[in-house]
């Protein structure tokens, strides 16, 4: 996990190189945190300027656009409706790995190993106007990442499979007078 604060484009850029480093991973960013007005002028966001040098980013279809044509729209656009997606897919998957230790099932699941996704999953909450978000004085943007990468990863993708690795394994066969 990389944490931090910086200016959007240099974010842009270092989450580019953490998806070359994972094998050109999907890189899904929220694409409604990174248009911006600058100055009076709506200009390019910033998925619009790495598109150009990693092309393995998420795309997701114009939700305004009626019937069966295409219209890519870079980043992960969060809404209330895709907020409660992309939380769901975070329970059912944190559901399927308490499942799987219990040997009730075989699904897939979320093994999280990074302590602050954990810390802010303990004080996520489902408000009394029902929205869902950290409870007051704490932050849920790990949450949120975690979440909608879930998403995308159970419903969006083919599931991740695990990779046997190869191996040469020769038999050595012991040597002594008797093999000569």
């Amino acid at each position: 996990t990389w944490a931090g604060h910086t200016d959007q484009d240099l974010l842009a850029w270092k989450a580019v190189q953490i998806a070359k480093m994972y094998d050109n991973a999907l890189l899904v960013v929220e694409g409604n945190s990174l248009d911006k007005e600058e100055e009076g002028n709506h200009f390019q966001t910033v998925l619009d300027q790495i598109k150009d040098y990693y092309r393995n980013l998420y795309v997701r279809n114009d939700p305004e656009k009626v019937g069966n044509e295409f219209v890519p729209k870079y980043g992960w656009w969060t809404t209330e409706k895709s907020k409660s997606l992309a939380i769901n897919a975070l329970n059912a998957a944190a559901r399927e790995r308490m499942l799987y230790e219990t040997e009730e099932d075989q699904g897939y699941y979320l093994v999280e190993n990074d302590k602050m996704v954990c810390d802010e999953m303990s004080w996520f909450e489902t408000k009394p106007n029902g929205s869902q978000g950290a409870v007051q004085g704490k932050r849920d943007d790990h949450v949120m990442t975690t979440a909608i990468g879930t998403h995308v990863t159970i419903n969006e993708m083919p599931l991740p499979q695990l990779k046997r690795q190869e191996t040469n394994i020769r038999t050595v066969r012991q040597r002594s007078e008797s093999t000569f």
